[in-house]
């Protein structure tokens, strides 16, 4: 499965900080939506969650899968040309 650079991006940061709020992963990803991020960013959430790269802990709140743990500590050839 082809990953975005914004998802990974964000199962980046999840993976450092294990669970986090929707704000805290917009303030330290890179996402470039102004105008209601919040809907945007939601949107990207949701589809992860739907494809199953990360899971709802809460509302608002998410943490990477374990799963996800083992394919981000692969070597990613040609992902930062």
């Amino acid at each position: 499965m082809a990953l975005s650079d914004h998802q990974l991006q964000i199962l980046l940061y999840l993976q450092k900080v294990e669970s986090a709020k929707k704000a805290e992963i917009y303030a330290n990803v890179n996402f470039g939506y102004y105008h209601n991020w919040e809907k945007h960013f939601g949107d990207a959430l949701s589809r992860m969650v739907n494809k199953g790269l990360i899971f709802r802990e809460k509302k608002g709140v998410y943490r990477i899968k374990p799963s996800q743990k083992q394919i981000l500590e692969q070597p990613q050839i040609g992902l930062f040309i």
